[in-house]
């Protein structure tokens, strides 16, 4: 599945140029599904002469895409992004000399989906 992969880019790096148009090869990944058990840990392969970094994960439109395809790496990571939100208005809005009546609804509307 590599080999087609580097097939495509190689392909789609060609057809690009003649378009005025380039790949950022520093910002290229591919994520290797034939390897979910994680027993090939090759981290790059190269495409046309550059190096293109192999991952396990990456995020794609602010979801968190998995070799493993399971969402308990995307859950986990939303749960830090909340945990991250909340432990940021503790330290700015919570420690403020604002009422109780003035902090829970502000304290409310976080917890709406």
């Amino acid at each position: 599945m590599l080999a087609v992969l580097v097939l495509a880019l190689e392909v789609m790096d060609r057809e690009a140029h003649p378009l005025g148009l380039t790949i950022n090869w520093a910002k290229a990944i591919i994520q290797n599904l034939d390897d979910q058990d994680g027993a090939n840990q090759m981290q790059y392969t190269t495409v046309r002469g550059n190096q293109v970094e192999v991952v396990e994960s990456f995020t794609y439109l602010g979801s968190l895409i998995h070799i493993s395809d399971c969402s308990e790496p995307q859950i986990k990571r939303q749960i830090n992004i909340v945990r991250e939100a909340m432990r940021t208005l503790d330290q700015n809005i919570w420690r403020l000399s604002i009422t109780v009546e003035t902090t829970l609804p502000l304290y409310r509307v976080g917890q709406i989906k």
